[in-house]
């Protein structure tokens, strides 16, 4: 009967971005933790307080937790920037509200701080190394020029990187109906996709440079 006459009054001015970049190895962390996630794919279906939150999440995952440990794990995710308040939960009679929480985005698309400078790190260079080893049937088993390689592979990932913003940007809401559904790994499988799609339609001398690779 309680939660049929309390009431959500909704905080109008938080905003909820469509997609929110995360690049910072701790927050990244945070983001595939297997506490901490279960709250974040709660919260992407409903905002939520912290009791309901308590229900669905033993519903969700088989576990049981207090709701002090979900107010813990809401705290970090909060501090994370991943969660933040968006209302307050008023029931009649009594003078203390709950917090309703939601997300900060729709989607989180995890990049490692340094994605934009992995080909040419150490570890980089070994899997360009293998790539391009695989890729030889496709270049008629010619030699390949690996700094060149490794240049070309690096300016179409920022490409793809830079495009990907570019479509965050302008589809906004479109783009969280279309990813409607999917879970934080399909999210980013799909990202990619669409990053790497991207920077090819967008780089139409791609194909030509990568032959330039190949001798």
């Amino acid at each position: 009967m309680e939660s049929q006459i309390a009431s959500r009054v909704m905080d109008a001015s938080k905003v909820v971005t469509f997609m929110q970049f995360v690049s910072d190895p701790e927050i990244l962390k945070i983001l595939t933790d297997k506490n901490h996630y279960p709250i974040l794919k709660l919260l992407k279906t409903e905002v939520s307080t912290v009791r309901e939150l308590e229900e669905r999440y033993e519903e969700t995952t088989g576990k049981k937790k207090s709701n002090k440990t979900i107010y813990r794990y809401l705290k970090t995710l909060e501090d994370a920037k991943l969660v933040q308040p968006v209302g307050q939960l008023v029931t009649p009679g009594k003078t203390a509200t709950e917090t309703i929480y939601g997300r900060t985005a729709h989607a989180f698309y995890m990049k490692p701080q340094d994605e934009k400078n992995y080909y040419e790190s150490e570890i980089g260079q070994r899997v360009l190394k293998h790539l391009a080893l695989l890729l030889k049937p496709v270049f008629n088993y010619k030699n390949v020029d690996l700094p060149k390689f490794t240049r070309v592979m690096h300016e179409h990932m920022v490409k793809g990187e830079e495009k990907l913003e570019e479509i965050a940007e302008e589809m906004g809401d479109q783009m969280a109906e279309a990813l409607r559904g999917t879970n934080l790994d399909e999210i980013n499988h799909i990202l990619k996709l669409a990053s790497t799609i991207s920077a090819i339609k967008s780089n139409p001398n791609f194909n030509t440079k990568l032959d330039e690779c190949y001798s």
